[in-house]
């Protein structure tokens, strides 16, 4: 994907199952590239709303 200024960016993404919960982790694929992380409840939709 592309940020704000254009620059490409490609990120891993994983989705780790905890006894606590669902865990949805991207990190770029360089050393000092962005990550993030969200945590969401096992029981929750994981594919957002269905209309």
């Amino acid at each position: 994907m592309k940020d704000v200024q254009g620059v490409s960016r490609t990120f891993y993404v994983e989705r780790p199952l905890d006894t606590e919960g669902i865990f949805l982790e991207a990190a770029e694929n360089i050393e000092f590239g962005y990550k993030f992380a969200v945590h969401g409840e096992l029981n929750c939709n994981q594919r957002g709303t269905e209309r």
